[in-house]
């Protein structure tokens, strides 16, 4: 069973670990590949959001700003999203701009092909879920292997042997080294890939389900909104402690939604909310990623486990060496499966001459 599942989805497995090795770079690969972008040199305190969000506009008027990303770091950029699908990058020192890239152009770049092809094999949902059955029997291999390792207990390579023998010994040793995270990367994988499925039954172990988003405000033709600013300052006053990320300030009567990110929480967008009124400043609704339920706890955690940010960068690492052995493991199983594969056909071929000599003979 385990030979031949490797031998149906050995590739796809290859190309998505592969992929996968990428992605634990991906916003680095973004960023090189587009640096004009993103880099900015520091140079004493950043400018008011306010004061940047209307040099945006007036470079712009014929769009709307949505929302604005701020920089993980002093040398990066702000993101501002305009209505039409474009984002705007801001020197956040000196209100420069420095381009814009449409969505578009996003798109087809290389960091999010590759996101593209890791996730959903460039087929859309359906793809999605190919890559769920993928990451399935991806489990299924580890458990399998680990299984057919067990009777030998191969932890070294050989020294002295054929390539043969230290192919083999290679292939059950660091599948063994490997098993733990493959099996959490196969496992998330899987709940990803079908969370239509799988979130509905995490959220079941909430002590009891999270207060509804509020989607609209009150408001009068005389209100003013808050400045960015303002808004800033109540996020991070709110949940002292946690890093904004993200400033959201849709069209009309909809609350400002501030996105905060606390030191332990590796996703990079976050994954608490602090929820605005855009007239008053007042304090809506407020989702801590430290107070939530258990279900929620664990939505937070599947897209960190599965791409290896839970500890940061140890973990990353960690995670980029297991894929890449994923990879490895596929060419090694094949190199043991080939030769066997060629002496058995060999024999079988000798067998059916051994069998026609011999009827050959008695019909004489």
């Amino acid at each position: 069973m385990h030979r031949w599942v490797a031998l149906a989805v050995g590739l796809f497995v290859f190309l998505v670990s592969l992929t996968g090795a990428a992605l634990v770079f991906e916003n680095q690969i973004d960023r090189v590949l587009n640096s004009r972008l993103f880099y900015v040199k520091p140079q004493g305190e950043r400018l008011p959001l306010q004061q940047l969000l209307e040099r945006v506009r007036s470079t712009y008027p014929e769009n709307r700003v949505t929302s604005v990303r701020l920089a993980e770091g002093a040398g990066l950029s702000y993101q501002f999203q305009l209505s039409k699908r474009i984002t705007v990058y801001v020197e956040p020192y000196t209100g420069q701009i420095l381009g814009t890239r449409s969505m578009e152009q996003w798109e087809v770049g290389l960091a999010r092909r590759l996101h593209l092809l890791h996730t959903r094999l460039m087929a859309g949902q359906t793809g999605e879920r190919i890559v769920g059955v993928i990451s399935f029997l991806t489990a299924f291999l580890v458990v399998t292997g680990l299984i057919l390792w067990w009777p030998a207990c191969i932890l070294t390579f050989r020294r002295r042997g054929s390539w043969k023998r230290w192919n083999s010994d290679a292939h059950y040793a660091l599948g063994f080294y490997t098993a733990p995270i493959a099996l959490v990367m196969a496992v998330s994988g899987v709940i990803i890939a079908f969370g239509d499925f799988a979130d509905p039954l995490i959220d079941r172990l909430n002590a009891e389900p999270p207060p509804a988003r509020p989607t609209r405000v009150a408001s009068t033709s005389n209100d003013r909104p808050i400045s960015l600013d303002e808004a800033s300052r109540i996020a991070r006053e709110t949940l002292p402690g946690a890093a904004l990320v993200l400033l959201a300030f849709p069209e009309g009567a909809r609350p400002i939604v501030a996105q905060m990110k606390y030191p332990e929480d590796r996703t990079p967008a976050g994954r608490s909310r602090v929820f605005l009124n855009p007239y008053s400043g007042e304090l809506l609704l407020v989702e801590s990623a430290r107070q939530a339920g258990l279900g929620t706890q664990l939505h937070n955690l599947k897209r960190s486990l599965h791409t290896g940010d839970i500890f940061g960068w140890p973990t990353r690492i960690l995670y980029l060496i297991a894929s890449l052995i994923l990879a490895l493991l596929w060419v090694t199983g094949m190199f043991m499966w080939w030769p066997a594969f060629r002496a058995r056909r060999k024999n079988r071929l000798a067998q059916r001459a051994t069998v026609r000599e011999t009827i050959g003979e008695r019909g004489h």
